[in-house]
């Protein structure tokens, strides 16, 4: 080969060289900006403040080590492999606050298999946090009062509901507490964890041995925040001398209701065609104007949707990581606002959660239109695509929204 060749090819290679390290600094560029940086979801921030949270939760979100999960037996509520037989083991389902109050000291949403909102008052929404094992759930905070909806969500998987007591007031719409005894029998009152009345989280002494009351005095609205740890859950739940919850009969064994299937793996069994990197959720009821905004924002190196709520990156209070789901199922229904029948406090909603209605699967960046369906509160919620073929979901945690219908007559919801 004689000098000139050699030159030739040596400067070809330079340019080939110098194409491949700007097409990968751009790409790299862009995938930061899908994840962090829309000027429409971080809002009311100066520059130098939108810099600062975009290194952070470009950090806290997409360097997460990946659990790798393996075993000889399948979560349930996931789809992921475990090596735990789970299928005859209850779950628990917590009530958690999500008023502006609560976020300070909010925690253990991302270690739920399942998380459903829904909106509880004129602007604000509450959660049912989903866990497949008793043994293994995180700390969660702060436990908030059931409603009839919550009740329903956690019947759907035969969950053992733990809530901070409910609506019982005379003129209340409803008594949370005969509500239960319709639903389980005559001992149904005693057989959800009531922080309320259980001594782990209901007393001074039981508060500070398991760790369940943690910030006394932090809110106006409440004498503290009642926390669950495993250590208290574990107790409530197997102590046969002094819980509430085991005297009346309730145990934790008991066959799971699926509800969601999953595929074997990370894609969707029902693949949307349609884009939708980023998804507007408005809670809102028929006849106020009052809503929670709640935004995700598709992130493609961890496959996951992060939320942000009013604005601003919805993060774990304990551990500073913004919330982030594998898969989003927006279910629309009817929410109608009815009064409480408590002066100090006179708003509540009633949410639909039996029947039919049109439902969106979002998964890896895309979005399929669904139709759900649910027979009774105590069955399994069903969804299928428009050829009545079950939605298989991917491998992971879920996010479930239940929003009004005259939120979706809005065209643009995602795109």
């Amino acid at each position: 080969m004689n000098l000139k060749i050699k030159k030739l090819l040596i400067a070809i290679a330079a340019v080939a060289l110098a194409i491949c390290h700007c097409f990968m600094v751009v790409s790299c560029t862009n995938n930061r900006t899908d994840t962090t940086t829309e000027s429409d979801i971080i809002v009311t921030k100066d520059k130098s403040t939108t810099e600062s949270t975009t290194a952070e939760t470009t950090e806290e979100v997409t360097t997460k080590e990946p659990v790798i999960h393996i075993g000889d037996y399948v979560d349930p509520l996931t789809g992921y492999a475990t090596e735990k037989d789970l299928s005859n083991t209850r779950p628990i389902a917590v009530v958690v606050d999500n008023s502006s109050l609560a976020l300070k000291h909010q925690s253990g949403l991302n270690d739920a298999a399942i998380v459903y909102e829904g909106l509880v008052a004129p602007g604000i929404t509450r959660f049912l946090a989903v866990y497949s094992d008793y043994e293994e759930i995180p700390y969660i905070c702060n436990v908030r009062s059931a409603r009839k909806f919550t009740v329903d969500w956690a019947q759907s998987h035969n969950a053992i509901l733990v809530c901070h007591g409910g609506p019982c007031s005379e003129g209340s719409p409803y008594n949370i507490y005969d509500l239960l005894r319709e639903r389980y029998g005559s001992n149904g009152a005693d057989l959800i964890v009531n922080t309320q009345t259980e001594y782990w989280f209901a007393t001074a002494e039981g508060g500070d041995m398991y760790n369940t009351i943690r910030h006394r005095g932090d809110r106006a609205d409440l004498l503290y925040d009642t926390c669950v740890t495993k250590e208290a859950m574990e107790k409530v739940l197997t102590n046969k001398s002094s819980s509430k919850f085991v005297k009346a009969g309730g145990t934790v064994s008991g066959k799971v209701i699926e509800s969601l299937k999953h595929t074997s793996n990370s894609e969707p069994g029902v693949a949307g065609t349609e884009s939708a990197t980023y998804v507007k959720l408005k809670f809102t009821a028929s006849g106020t104007q009052t809503s929670m905004l709640v935004e995700y924002r598709y992130n493609e190196d961890t496959k996951t949707y992060v939320r942000f709520q009013e604005g601003s990156e919805h993060k774990d209070a304990e551990t500073k990581e913004q919330l982030a789901f594998k898969n989003l199922l927006v279910i629309v229904t009817d929410v109608s606002i009815i009064n409480s029948g408590v002066s100090t406090d006179p708003y509540m909603t009633e949410v639909r959660t039996t029947g039919s209605g049109t439902a969106y699967y979002f998964c890896n960046g895309k979005v399929q239109k669904c139709f759900w369906s649910k027979k009774s509160v105590s069955s399994e919620l069903s969804v299928v695509d428009a050829q009545g073929k079950v939605v298989e979901m991917a491998q992971g945690n879920t996010y479930i929204g239940y929003v009004d219908t005259t939120f979706t007559s809005e065209t643009g919801f995602y795109d």
